[in-house]
């Protein structure tokens, strides 16, 4: 045991423990406060970690030392975003009021998340950014539009300012920054089901 205790105690041993906890605690902050993914997209996104594509300095995060994959893969610090629906809330041009924004489905076609670690043994994100472009879908009873534009995201928060043929810019925001800004965090909880079903088939490829 004392054997074991010295192994232990080695400062080679302590600082590989370090770093195998540091990157244990950053797969679950990319797990937790990255950019939610669907199953596909981890897929497609799983596949790139094995290229310089989504790694630091363009080192891929996985890189192998001949056959054997030694320790932890690296956390990467980006993301591919791929045909990501969501629900989110529209400023329509009818509108009077905060209280009369239109729920609607966004489609993200494709776009990037990115980020920062906030030191050299931090699982703390910082920077986290991203943009897309995309597509956005309203089913009222006046308003029937697919509009597509451009989608930001910052620190959480997201919107898009989308155009339908022949009509006006609109600007999408998402729910948590409809909740910030409008206190309207509630209001799109049923808005994908006023949506038809063949609706999201129509983003994606119209």
């Amino acid at each position: 045991m004392a054997f074991i205790d010295k192994e232990l105690e080695k400062d080679a041993t302590l600082a590989s423990f370090a770093d195998a906890k540091v990157r244990l605690d950053r797969w679950g902050a990319y797990r937790d406060n990255a950019h939610s993914l669907y199953w596909w997209e981890v897929f497609v996104n799983g596949r790139l970690m094995d290229s310089s594509l989504l790694g630091e300095g363009g080192t891929a995060p996985c890189a192998n030392l001949g056959e054997t994959r030694v320790g932890f893969c690296d956390v990467p610090t980006k993301q591919l975003v791929l045909l990501h629906p969501d629900s989110a809330l529209r400023f329509s041009r009818t509108a009077k009021s905060s209280d009369e924004l239109k729920p609607a489905l966004t489609v993200e076609l494709i776009g990037f998340y990115s980020w920062d670690w906030a030191g050299p043994s931090s699982a703390k994100m910082k920077n986290r950014w991203g943009v897309s472009l995309a597509a956005s879908y309203t089913d009222t009873q006046n308003e029937r539009k697919i509009g597509y534009g451009p989608m930001f995201h910052w620190d959480g928060y997201s919107f898009a300012v989308t155009k339908a043929s022949q009509g006006r810019w609109s600007f999408v925001v998402s729910i948590p920054l409809a909740g910030e800004i409008f206190g309207r965090r509630q209001q799109a909880i049923d808005s994908l089901s006023r949506i038809k079903s063949g609706s999201l088939a129509d983003l994606i490829v119209k």
